[in-house]
């Protein structure tokens, strides 16, 4: 730029040169309310943290929020349940005429045809059951909660746990909820097969995801604390519990309430029977 040009300028823009000069000055003598030590760090504070996250909808950060403020990753469960080790605990099982059930049967992958089955737990009424030994499903009064049609059930993927069942000779009769299938059916752009992750969509904090319990990809392992596999799946039964009327209320606001009763979920069951059945093929053509 020539000298008359950047003269020309400099007078012709003489206001937004000194506010601009204004603007870059650093201000030392600046009128503080805040003195040195207000500035000392005294930890988050997670009440607000946790509202201003709610308030821009950081669903991780909440997340994790929630998660260290339960203990971490591994944390134990604050829900008691009675762990059944063999078939003699099961008389500690008290299923009342109505009871309000929910169930959910951990498997060790995606396949629900070949993953091994790794446990299971229960939520009648108020009390929770749990256990690593799946083949105490086969027992009373587990199989006739599972196969009797007084018993509905909710679960979390009913064609999953419908599949798994029949592995250990057992049909599941009367599924009440379904989880995974009703938050697909409100939003069918965002569903996880990692319970934790999906009820977060719902603003539900209190379930921990299966990658923060198991670790993810090769560092997957399942606990061998009790406590904390076990009271895992404790929490999934209360979460399925505590998340169905919430569900079900905006399945009827939105008017889908007869689509999932009369249409997705006996569907479930007829999808998750052709898994079973398979189809023939005659290898040799």
């Amino acid at each position: 730029m020539k000298k008359s040009k950047m003269k020309e300028h400099l007078v012709d823009e003489k206001d937004i040169a000194f506010l601009c000069k204004d603007l870059a000055t650093i201000r030392q003598d600046a009128p503080l309310e805040v003195g040195l030590a207000d500035t000392e760090w005294k930890g988050e504070n997670q009440a607000l943290l946790e509202e201003f996250f709610k308030e821009m909808d950081f669903r991780k950060f909440l997340a994790d929020l929630k998660s260290k403020q339960a203990g971490g990753s591994q944390a134990k469960s604050d829900v008691e349940f009675t762990h059944l080790h063999s078939a003699d605990d099961l008389k500690q099982v008290k299923v009342p005429a109505k009871a309000d059930i929910s169930f959910y049967l951990e498997m060790s992958g995606n396949n629900y045809h070949t993953a091994d089955l790794l446990g299971f737990a229960f939520k009648i009424n108020d009390s929770y059951y749990a256990s690593r030994n799946t083949a105490l499903l086969k027992e009373e009064p587990l199989r006739s909660i599972l196969e009797d049609k007084k018993y509905p059930i909710d679960v979390f993927d009913g064609k999953r746990t419908y599949v798994g069942l029949n592995r250990l000779g057992i049909t599941l009769t009367s599924i009440n909820f379904d989880l995974l299938l009703v938050s697909y059916l409100l939003n069918n752009e965002d569903n996880s097969n990692d319970m934790g992750k999906l009820t977060q969509e719902h603003d539900y904090y209190e379930l921990q995801s299966d990658e923060q319990v198991y670790g993810k990809g090769a560092k997957r392992k399942i606990p061998s604390d009790d406590q904390v596999f076990l009271g895992h799946l404790v929490q999934k039964t209360k979460a399925i519990h505590d998340l169905e009327k919430q569900l079900m209320k905006e399945l009827r606001d939105n008017k889908q309430e007869k689509l999932f009763v009369d249409i997705e979920r006996p569907l479930s069951i007829v999808l998750a029977q052709m898994d079973i059945a398979g189809v023939k093929v005659d290898t040799a053509k």
